[in-house]
């Protein structure tokens, strides 16, 4: 049987017409109201994130530093308590131990008071000369409301003696023994003139510590 074309029905185009006019503007309103919501989201909900991401930032950033603070006041205290339980002594005691620059000539005085005790208690001893390396600079003058900071400084110091061998050892064993930050850098005997006598010549260098 042979196909044949129907023939369209013009009473049925305006009805198509309006159905694909309904289409196109639904279809533009849900464009419309897709760029609505890009625009909405864009302008307004994205900012808002943002500020809201940046605050969750800042305010773990916050706590983080609160509790670095917290551990910090809680060391602060235990120190406090322990430098609260060292006794009057034990604090004259370190003054004396960590010099600073104005202790410096109290402490070579000191050197040459060794001297005079021993030779004083019996021993034949005393000191021919007392030099040093380097000469230190004058401490620098800080104002009360200023915060120093300390610098580890030394001097070689040489003392150089005259006595018997017991008499120079005690001196030795003597500057040893104290607080200060003296610490024995060499020892050097030798023979005197007045050797009939048991007596030695003797060049002690200490090197002293101190804070300037």
């Amino acid at each position: 049987m042979p196909l044949t074309a129907k023939k369209l029905d013009k009473s049925v185009l305006p009805e198509l017409d309006a159905k694909t006019a309904r289409q196109a503007r639904m279809l533009g309103g849900a464009i419309g109201a897709l760029v609505v919501v890009v625009l909405l989201v864009y302008f307004i909900i994205w900012p808002t994130y943002q500020r809201i991401s940046t605050m969750r930032t800042a305010v773990a950033d916050g706590t983080t530093t609160l509790e670095r603070l917290r551990t910090k006041a809680t060391k602060l205290q235990a120190a406090h308590a322990a430098y609260e339980n060292i006794a009057p002594a034990q604090l004259a005691m370190l003054d004396e131990a960590i010099g600073d620059y104005s202790d410096l000539p109290q402490a070579l005085k000191l050197l040459n008071y060794l001297a005079t005790e021993i030779a004083q208690a019996g021993g034949p001893l005393y000191i021919t000369n007392m030099s040093m390396t380097p000469v230190p600079d004058d401490a620098p003058g800080v104002a009360d409301d200023t915060i120093k900071t300390l610098q580890a400084q030394n001097i070689d110091v040489t003392v150089s003696l005259v006595g018997d061998y017991q008499a120079i050892r005690d001196y030795v064993t003597a500057i040893k023994a104290l607080r200060h930050n003296f610490y024995l850098q060499q020892l050097v005997l030798s023979t005197s003139d007045q050797n009939a006598d048991n007596i030695l010549q003797a060049s002690v260098m200490v090197r002293y510590y101190y804070y300037n």
